[in-house]
């Protein structure tokens, strides 16, 4: 008799256990549906963006200013990689220590990591000569020193006149390439 009541024990500590660990990986429901709600809505809320007003930037090489950028609003991406200014945008380009030409336009998305910048909206590029680049979009490559675009773009320089589809070119236009000329005014000098 002792060894069946030791057996039934067993069997009631073995069965205790075995619904204990069962209940126990059950998850938990949550009590109320607008706890689990809000919870989530807490997850999926990012943090805000980094905004900045009133803002310049500078990038250097070698020790020298290369170029500096003034933006009314800039907001930053969260690994500070990429900023996107609105409500105006002033990009100074400088060589040698000189201002080589001036960017105006009404938004820019900067790659900070490349210095590539994608400026739009009413864009207008003047060089220290005085020439200048009228387009609605402009990319400017801090690496390369060259402006591009494949947008309608109005130029003026040394006297000249052309619209064209798109063009490529150095700060100070020594060496513009445009894509497709659509008209123009040109005055030819004599070589001597």
């Amino acid at each position: 008799m002792g060894k069946r009541l030791l057996l039934v024990i067993g069997f009631c500590v073995a069965g205790f256990l075995l619904i204990f660990f069962l209940v126990s990986s059950i998850p938990e429901e949550p009590q109320d549906g607008e706890e689990m709600e809000e919870e989530a809505k807490a997850e999926a809320v990012p943090s805000p963006p980094i905004i900045i007003k009133e803002t310049e930037l500078r990038g250097w090489e070698k020790g020298e200013l290369v170029w500096l950028l003034q933006a009314q609003n800039m907001e930053l991406s969260d690994d500070n990689s990429k900023a996107s200014c609105r409500g105006g945008v002033k990009l100074i380009i400088y060589e040698g220590g000189e201002e080589k030409a001036t960017i105006r336009s009404r938004e820019a998305e900067i790659n900070l990591d490349d210095k590539d910048f994608y400026l739009q909206g009413e864009v207008e590029v003047i060089s220290s000569s005085g020439d200048k680049i009228m387009t609605e979009e402009l990319w400017y490559r801090d690496k390369d020193k060259i402006l591009e675009t494949e947008a309608e773009a109005s130029v003026y320089f040394d006297g000249n006149f052309i619209q064209c589809q798109g063009l490529r070119s150095d700060v100070d236009f020594a060496n513009p390439e445009f894509y497709q000329i659509i008209k123009g005014s040109f005055q030819l000098s004599a070589v001597r």
